[in-house]
């Protein structure tokens, strides 16, 4: 199979509806990074982006690879892309290593690989859960199909939602704003608890915000308590699933839960826009363990051609996949590691 190599900025319009035709007939790759849209946005914000085109032989575009050039031959996923993989028909076989070597890569690394891909498996250093909250069936079924931790977190939302209205004033939601001052004001929150984002990513969620098409869109939604902004999400939308991608709340009334309200309030209204998911993305922080019903698996590791400057990377690897598969050994490195964090606390 060929394969060409292209800046993400050079997509034309043929790559993106071939892109859309790939993403929409497979079902894995649901996720709004998976859309062209995505890799576009982030592509003219940064001069990194590039995009493997693969052929057939007569041609025909069959898969599109997204990646960063971190340094010359070493690629890594994109920035704030959390989901990652080929964008190819389920049925396309594929060697990952010939991939990124026609690529011009010896080692490509990724953090959010969908490890539906067996081609990729072997290449995992280890998985992560992404939770998910499911609407399908509606909110109702929604909180019924919760485990009791959740619906006793929920109880504790229902009292927060009862609290914030009496002394503040009623709860509004708005899907999709477009009032400027709250994306400034998400970004100012977040920047407080967090610190500011690079100046590219502002670049790239502001092109991200402006992007609508029939298949992906920017989605910035708030919520309110009276007049008062309360919080704000930021997000990315593909058709009947949304991602959870920067919420922020006003830190001086955190003691109302408002990031939880404002989650909450997403499901509830979801079915009536036409999602169906609500993606959490990677890890399991307390409020997307407590309300989480599904959730999907990604994985971390890399993609490494044999080459004499990447042995130590591979044998490293190996080793750290090894110890992590291994109970005995990783119960013995992680108490080493609390040794070592007794007799020398600033070394870690």
């Amino acid at each position: 199979m060929r394969v060409s190599v292209i800046r993400g900025r050079d997509l034309t319009s043929e790559h993106i509806g071939a892109w859309s035709a790939i993403q929409s007939a497979n079902a894995e790759l649901a996720s709004p990074f998976f859309c062209p849209e995505f890799t576009t946005a982030v592509s003219q914000a940064t001069d990194n982006v590039f995009v493997g085109i693969l052929h057939e032989p007569a041609g025909k575009a069959v898969g599109f690879f997204p990646f960063q050039l971190v340094r010359p031959k070493f690629g890594k996923n994109l920035e704030m892309c959390d989901y990652q993989g080929v964008i190819a028909p389920a049925a396309l076989r594929l060697d990952p290593k010939e991939l990124i070597r026609r690529c011009g890569l010896k080692v490509w690394e990724f953090d959010h690989l969908i490890s539906a891909n067996e081609a990729f498996q072997r290449f995992h250093s280890y998985t992560a859960e992404s939770p998910t909250i499911d609407v399908l069936h509606g909110f109702e079924a929604y909180k019924a199909s919760l485990g009791p931790e959740g619906k006793r977190h929920l109880a504790k939302a229902t009292t927060s939602v009862r609290k914030v209205q009496r002394e503040i004033g009623p709860l509004v939601f708005v899907y999709n704003t477009t009032d400027s001052q709250v994306m400034q004001t998400m970004h100012r929150w977040r920047a407080q608890k967090y610190g500011p984002l690079p100046d590219w990513a502002h670049d790239a969620l502001d092109r991200t915000r402006m992007t609508s098409t029939p298949a992906f869109t920017g989605v910035l939604s708030a919520l309110y308590a009276g007049e008062k902004l309360i919080a704000v999400h930021f997000g990315i939308r593909s058709r009947a699933v949304l991602h959870w991608w920067f919420p922020a709340y006003n830190p001086d009334l955190s003691n109302y839960a408002p990031g939880i309200l404002l989650l909450l309030a997403m499901a509830e209204h979801s079915p009536a826009l036409g999602v169906t998911k609500i993606d959490l993305g990677k890890g399991l922080q307390d409020y997307k363990r407590r309300f989480r019903n599904a959730s999907a698996t990604v994985a971390s590791g890399s993609v490494d051609v044999l080459t004499l400057s990447t042995v130590p990377r591979i044998l490293r690897r190996t080793c750290l996949s090894y110890v992590r598969n291994t109970p005995e050994l990783l119960s013995l490195a992680r108490r080493a590691k609390r040794i070592v964090y007794k007799m020398w606390p600033t070394s870690a």
